[in-house]
């Protein structure tokens, strides 16, 4: 078993670029997670005032336009982030480590530091892998349901 003492670790830097990407990465799935639903919600929203529109025989022109512009926005997405949004955890993480000091306690911090981007990169690509080998996990109830009827031969009606 090596020691602590005698080991080597990245710079400083190389860990803290390498946590800046993980956390961009993991903040946009966030965000796209989060933007899909509330996607959900607000076109169902919609939908349900135009059929009330139209039960009341009210126009519905407005809230046509309203999903178009919703649907435009989907379309459109979120884009990759340059910055991180959040950066309390990154500070949170990297406030005691200081970057020219080379006693052991240093080096400790820099093994946690390195043991975090491990661990969140693992989780990440864990994720991925789970999510891709087992698509019915992330599947909506509806969609899981018409996807089995499909493979059986049938088709759910609407």
């Amino acid at each position: 078993m090596t020691a602590i003492s005698s080991k080597t670790f990245p710079a400083f830097k190389t860990l803290h670029q390498k946590l800046v990407n993980e956390l961009k990465v993991i903040e946009h799935k966030s965000s796209v997670i989060h933007f899909n639903k509330n996607y959900e919600k607000q076109l169902t929203l919609l939908n349900y005032k135009k059929i009330t529109h139209i039960k009341e025989q009210k126009p519905v022109d407005e809230i046509v336009q309203q999903i178009k512009t919703l649907e435009s926005t989907k379309i459109n997405g979120i884009p990759e982030p340059t910055d991180l949004k959040d950066t309390k955890l990154l500070s949170t993480l990297t406030k005691h480590i200081e970057q020219d000091n080379q006693d052991i306690h240093h080096k400790y911090k820099l093994n946690n530091l390195g043991n975090v981007v491990t661990f969140l990169s693992s989780q990440r690509e864990y994720t991925e892998l789970l999510e891709r080998y087992n698509p019915g996990l992330t599947m909506s109830q509806e969609d899981n349901v018409r996807k089995t009827a499909k493979r059986v031969g049938l088709e759910v009606p609407e």
